[in-house]
């Protein structure tokens, strides 16, 4: 998947990935419904609180420095979520229903702590950070449609959803990571300011797609997420 968003002609521009025509109808009528259901006060797009966020920080006890460095920057805003430990599938499905934020930085999607049919169940569900290595990737299954973690989150109707399109190391995810949340905190305190997105530009420059200094976050082989979900099904 070519990276379009860092081109420069759409980098002070909002870019929003849709996998189809299709899916774009699916979304606008369910963001309709929604509206109507909230009543006509309702705003077109929801206001997303980065403090009423939920976050899933090195689950797996693979990642100790992302958990070192976000830890501590997590308990500091008084944001929910766990670190180092995994939760229970029923915990995270209620985290995304209930909060506007879901943050997660571990191995891969997050898939084998809650699988894509149980994403696909919510009746409404987080603005979704994951923070792990090819995150946003799909899997090509041939003349099939393409499938991938993502796709699930944006079938269960959250907002937005910002992922990974390749291997990353993890010293680059979180250095990219920490900056967006940052200049999200900044923009909620202070929405005068020039655009935080403009901000980025730099930390997007100085990224390395290639392995180097640092592990990548790489996706689980589907043998070792079977062990990680023995208790649930999984979806790769």
């Amino acid at each position: 998947m070519l990276p379009w968003e860092n081109i420069p002609v759409l980098r002070t521009q909002e870019v929003y990935r849709m996998p189809s025509i299709g899916s774009i109808s699916a979304i606008l009528d369910r963001s309709h419904h929604h509206q109507e259901q909230a009543g006509m006060n309702a705003a077109a797009f929801p206001l997303i609180d980065p403090l009423d966020a939920f976050y899933l920080l090195n689950p797996s006890g693979d990642l100790s420095s992302s958990q070192a460095a976000f830890e501590k920057w997590f308990r500091d805003q008084n944001i929910e979520g766990k670190a180092g430990i995994a939760p229970t599938v029923e915990e995270l499905a209620g985290a995304l229903k209930s909060h506007d934020l879901f943050i997660y930085i571990g191995l891969g999607s997050g898939a084998q702590y809650i699988p894509r049919h149980e994403i696909q169940k919510l009746e409404n569900c987080a603005a979704t950070l994951l923070m792990g290595c090819s995150s946003g990737s799909l899997s090509l299954n041939g003349q099939y449609t393409p499938q991938g973690t993502h796709l699930s989150y944006l079938s269960a109707g959250t907002p937005v959803r910002v992922a990974n399109l390749w291997e990353v190391t993890d010293k680059d995810i979180d250095r990219f990571g920490k900056a967006m949340l940052d200049a999200w905190l900044r923009e909620r305190s202070s929405p005068s300011v020039a655009c935080a997105q403009c901000r980025l530009v730099p930390e997007l420059k100085s990224m390395s797609i290639t392995r180097g200094k640092g592990d990548a976050k790489k996706k689980i082989p589907r043998k070792k997420v079977s062990k990680a979900c023995s208790s649930v099904v999984c979806e790769d």
